[in-house]
């Protein structure tokens, strides 16, 4: 992911990545004007169905540039596919690479059920662990 965030500054747009196995599936996005947003899609609709089914793995995540947010938008949180794990669990979260903070931030698919509550407790956790090992140095 730091070598998308690394063409995320070169490029500024965001980039998307699935992960099944070893291999890698790695979309680029673009500005939309009509939305005012940045935004990752597909080429075509079979493309998009296969990533929603699951059949390119789970999302690893994807960046924001500089200029945005690196807290998830309204088009981050339903990205996550219908990929499960070994164990049949379905992903339920996955991370946001930003030049604003040193690690991503964790987010949830809005249909599962996890509330608000929940991605907020998370994030708490990370920001303390992240203090934590700040001091342990």
């Amino acid at each position: 992911m730091s070598d998308l965030l690394a063409l995320t500054r070169e490029n500024g747009v965001e980039y998307g990545m699935y992960t099944l196995g070893s291999r890698r599936y790695v979309i680029k996005g673009r500005f939309d004007p009509k939305q005012g947003r940045h935004v990752v899609q597909v080429r075509d609709q079979a493309t998009a169905d296969k990533i929603a089914r699951g059949e390119y793995g789970k999302w690893s995540g994807h960046t924001h540039p500089p200029s945005v947010s690196p807290e998830p938008g309204p088009g981050d949180r339903p990205n996550i596919p219908a990929w499960r794990n070994a164990k049949g669990e379905p992903q339920k979260r996955s991370g946001i690479w930003s030049d604003r903070v040193d690690e991503p931030e964790p987010f949830y698919r809005q249909d599962l059920h996890v509330e608000e509550q929940e991605f907020l407790r998370e994030k708490q956790r990370m920001k303390w662990r992240k203090l934590y090992r700040a001091n342990d140095d």
